[in-house]
């Protein structure tokens, strides 16, 4: 996740640059806050939410709620990628 960058290209930049695999893609870009949360299917697969919105708070809960509407069980904060505002 990148923050407070100059333009979106260059925190989407970032971002990928932070990542460590090969294959990291963008998956959302925020003027205010953004965050993403994980959860497993009850398959066992992995699923994630995104969310955007006015507090950091705001967005962590959206994202939470967007995992589970995925079909996501325990969906929360991904260690290390907190919600961030710009």
């Amino acid at each position: 996740m990148a923050s407070e960058a100059l333009t979106q290209s260059i925190a989407n930049d970032e971002a990928r640059d932070e990542c460590d695999a090969g294959d990291c893609t963008v998956v959302l870009q925020f003027e205010e806050c953004g965050a993403i949360s994980s959860g497993r299917t009850s398959g066992g697969g992995f699923v994630y939410g995104v969310a955007a919105s006015g507090t950091a708070f705001d967005a962590q809960s959206a994202a939470n709620n967007a995992c589970t509407a995925k079909g996501g069980v325990g969906c929360a904060t991904i260690p290390n990628l907190p919600a961030l505002c710009n």
